[in-house]
């Protein structure tokens, strides 16, 4: 053999055993996706079982309940015991859209659930004793992608600290906080102004305020979520970015010390630094008729 063919059969041999490489490459690139595929699949599916076991359908300010012959003012504050729930006169009632039993029993960390009309935001809220632990772990409490939507162990989870900010990722196919960028469409955030968040005990309702693109700094570590001065600084910073690109905000809301504040943040695709907040300020807390109902036959 000589040196011409043999050098040709060693450029054969390498070209086969690099396709091969990059064949194998392909096939495990191939399998790690298809198992991140199914996955979050399967996910999805667990969250439509539990939106399944809803009781109710949610209830728009519309369809809300009230006792008769009884003025329904809004409240501004959470009543902090049951004597005060009791005796607060010109209460606001509607139903619950799930049981809070069965939730816990998928998994002990869910506290509450999240429904924002007009998208598809329609999940359960988490909290772990490690932050942003359900940034990258599910239900199941499995590794990986879709995660959960969370708080972080700064917020109470009765919603009672002057700011509340919730945690989702952004999505394809409008999973998780990935609807949220509907709100980026003017006509849209005009038409859709509410977040609905139902406790074991009560739903709280939120106007929307502002849809923003905002740095991704911590919040948290920012404003102080306990404080009049917290929000007051942090709406400062929203208003701050009024007429940016993607950026909508209700003209002239001004905050009070009774007021409270819930965020939305999910991050923006393909772009680094920033992420999208929905803030909202709580406006109603209506209590389960159901259990009030339950509550007077007892009695």
């Amino acid at each position: 053999m000589d040196k011409r063919e043999k050098r040709r059969r060693q450029q054969k041999m390498r070209r086969l055993v690099i396709f091969l490489l990059l064949l194998a490459a392909a096939v495990g690139l191939g399998g790690f996706l298809l198992h991140g595929y199914i996955r979050e699949k399967q996910e999805e599916e667990r969250y439509e079982s539990l939106r399944a076991q809803m009781a109710t359908e949610a209830v728009t300010e519309e369809e809300t309940k009230t006792l008769p012959e009884t003025t329904v003012p809004e409240r501004e504050t959470i009543p902090e015991t049951e004597e005060e729930t009791e005796s607060a006169a010109g209460l606001v009632f509607c139903d619950p859209v799930q049981d809070f039993t069965k939730l816990q029993e998928e998994n002990e960390d869910i506290y509450a659930w999240i429904l924002v009309p007009g998208t598809a935001v329609d999940y359960p809220v988490l909290q772990s004793e490690t932050d942003n632990y359900y940034l990258d772990h599910n239900l199941d409490h499995s590794q990986g992608y879709p995660g959960c939507i969370y708080s972080n162990a700064c917020n109470e989870q009765d919603f009672s600290d002057s700011h509340t900010v919730l945690y989702g990722h952004n999505l394809t196919r409008d999973r998780m906080f990935g609807s949220l960028h509907r709100f980026e469409d003017e006509e849209f955030f005009e038409e859709n102004r509410q977040i609905l968040i139902y406790r074991p005990d009560c739903r709280l309702t939120y106007e929307i305020l502002a849809a923003v693109v905002y740095s991704d700094r911590s919040i948290p570590y920012y404003y102080n979520l306990y404080t009049y001065k917290g929000i007051e600084e942090f709406w400062e910073s929203v208003v701050a970015l009024e007429g940016e690109e993607l950026t909508y905000i209700l003209p002239g809301v001004e905050l009070t010390e009774e007021d409270k504040l819930l965020t939305l943040s999910t991050c923006i695709r393909h772009v680094e630094g920033y992420r999208y907040l929905i803030v909202g300020r709580l406006t109603e807390i209506a209590l389960y008729y159901s259990d009030f109902l339950e509550e007077e036959t007892t009695e």
